[in-house]
């Protein structure tokens, strides 16, 4: 039988201490992190991330306490990334009518990027929510816009066959064309970047090199003209053959790319100059192939 311990051995006794509320480094509890990682998994679908200003909302409310997916949908949708994501809507608000539901909305911008895709249309032509944005807020039906494009589509089948021909002489698709003739405005600029590409390729053959068409579009896109681009591949193919052979004799691999994104697009050389470096120190400072010519910087200036 126990004795009885009096009053004071009760006080003693230390009461256990209450674990700890174990928060990640963004300051959630487990439960506000689930409720986070639920609901922009729901944002994530409709085109959002985490990092910007929804994010910020979301992170924000939970932190306030509110974590019901219906309090958080309130909440994100009178932001302004949610207005410039579902612009179509906002159109249709000003004009007083009728919003769609955030799946009709996304149904009608998937049935238009299929209609776009499906005619072949160029990358950059109409397949952003901001492109389809003004069509939806314009009350252009899939239907009616499928019909717009197979105009479109007609008018590209019964061009003159020569004309087709010598767009695919110079790199044109079918697509392109039907792009034009859908939209002259939006699609000149692309169609306009795509024949500088054209022009900067041929730019390289006549070097006796070949590029990715898509590097010579990005070349155009950085402002590199015909004129530039011939200089430029001249300077490429004088340096590119010693500096690949150099580079094959000290074990570091050089080529095409490096010598590109050197003279094109106002890289380091840092591949170049070590190698100018070895050969100089391999000879006594007397290049076997070429001189100084390795050593000197043609960079950047195209």
């Amino acid at each position: 039988m126990q004795p009885n311990r009096s009053n004071a051995e009760r006080r003693r006794k230390p009461k256990p201490k209450p674990k700890p509320v174990v928060k990640p480094a963004n300051g959630f509890t487990s439960n506000q992190q689930n409720a986070f990682d639920n609901f922009m998994a729901i944002l994530e679908s409709y085109g959002f991330d985490g990092a910007g200003e929804i994010g910020q909302i979301v992170r924000d409310a939970i932190l306030d306490g509110t974590t019901a997916a219906a309090e958080l949908d309130l909440k994100v949708r009178d932001s302004n990334a949610w207005k410039q994501r579902f612009a179509g809507n906002e159109i249709l608000r000003s004009k007083g009518m009728n919003v769609h539901s955030v799946a009709e909305y996304l149904s009608i911008e998937q049935s238009m990027a299929q209609i776009m895709h499906q005619a072949g249309l160029p990358d950059g032509f109409y397949n952003d929510p901001s492109d389809f944005a003004d069509f939806i807020g314009k009350q252009v039906a899939p239907a009616e816009l499928q019909a717009r494009v197979g105009a479109a589509v007609d008018l590209t089948n019964r061009a003159d066959p020569a004309v087709r021909d010598q767009l695919a002489a110079n790199g044109m698709s079918q697509g392109d064309l039907t792009a034009y003739f859908l939209d002259a405005d939006r699609a000149l600029p692309l169609l306009q970047q795509k024949y500088q590409g054209i022009l900067i390729g041929a730019a390289a053959r006549r070097s006796g090199l070949t590029t990715a068409q898509d590097y010579a579009e990005k070349l155009s896109t950085l402002g590199v003209t015909e004129q530039q681009a011939i200089q430029g591949y001249g300077t490429v193919s004088e340096i590119l053959t010693p500096l690949t052979q150099l580079g094959d004799l000290y074990g570091q691999d050089y080529d095409q790319s490096d010598a590109e994104a050197e003279v094109f697009e106002g890289g380091s050389g840092k591949k170049r100059k070590k190698l100018a470096s070895q050969e100089r120190a391999a000879f006594g400072g007397s290049s076997g192939t070429g001189g100084n010519s390795l050593g000197s910087n043609k960079a950047g200036t195209y």
